[in-house]
């Protein structure tokens, strides 16, 4: 298990909510999901790792913080039933940095504790339906006014080809647009890019996971565009899970 507690970790997004300005403490446990198998005339079984992860994530923070009251969403003081997509930037909001992502997680316990200063907090816990894993920040988290790309600020995934998932974080869209559109990019040299993945239509803060169809290259980017509206302005992150 490891624990973070870096100043370094200042997104915690839970679908298009940030819930990091108000948490101490984030902890995160992934343990691989394995099988015996036993040939006929073996004597020994052998353990298979089926690539399949399970995810545990436990935060703790104020009860009283705006990041952690249904104004702001209700994510995590309440036992969930449908799930969040839950992204924690461990090592900063930096393009090619890891992050760690959990597809579909639920709130499955909450502890309150209230100190002696009066001052109650709280204990969300996680666990995960969906995949979990590490992925790379392909586009940090930011406020974008013009449509445009970040073909000039690309991410490394340190593989020339990459199977897996696309993440899109959009915590902000504001300026009466019908909608905006998103689409991953890659190069193999980050120099040429090209669309690679595209997500659903934005029209609203929230979050989606997106399978990647065919290979993606070495470097990753994103462009959006908007379609209608007066001054629009998203803020989002896209992240890439290479498996």
């Amino acid at each position: 298990m490891t624990t973070q507690a870096s100043k370094d970790i200042t997104y915690v997004l839970v679908d298009g909510l940030n819930i990091a300005a108000g948490l101490e403490t984030l902890e995160h446990k992934v343990t691989a999901v394995t099988v015996q198998k036993q040939a006929l005339g073996e004597t020994w079984p052998t353990t298979v790792d089926t690539g399949t992860r399970k995810g545990e994530l436990t935060v703790a923070g104020w009860l009283d913080s705006v990041m952690m009251t249904p104004a702001s969403g209700g994510k995590v003081n309440t036992i969930s039933t449908t799930s969040s997509i839950v992204s924690a930037f461990v090592n900063g909001n930096t393009v090619s940095e890891r992050a760690l992502v959990f597809q579909a997680a639920n709130v499955v316990g909450i502890g309150i504790f209230t100190a002696p200063e009066d001052i109650a907090k709280m204990t969300p816990e996680f666990s995960v339906a969906g995949e979990c894993g590490w992925a790379f920040i392909a586009v940090p988290y930011a406020a974008r006014t013009t449509d445009g790309n970040t073909d000039s600020a690309y991410g490394d995934l340190t593989a020339q080809a990459a199977t897996g998932h696309a993440v899109l974080h959009v915590g902000a869209y504001t300026g009466g647009a019908t909608k905006c559109v998103v689409k991953l990019r890659h190069s193999s040299d980050h120099i040429t890019f090209a669309a690679h993945t595209t997500f659903a239509d934005v029209t609203a803060i929230g979050a989606e996971v997106k399978a990647l169809a065919s290979a993606c290259e070495r470097y990753v980017s994103a462009e959006w565009a908007w379609t209608g509206g007066t001054n629009p302005s998203i803020s989002f992150a896209v992240l890439v899970v290479a498996d």
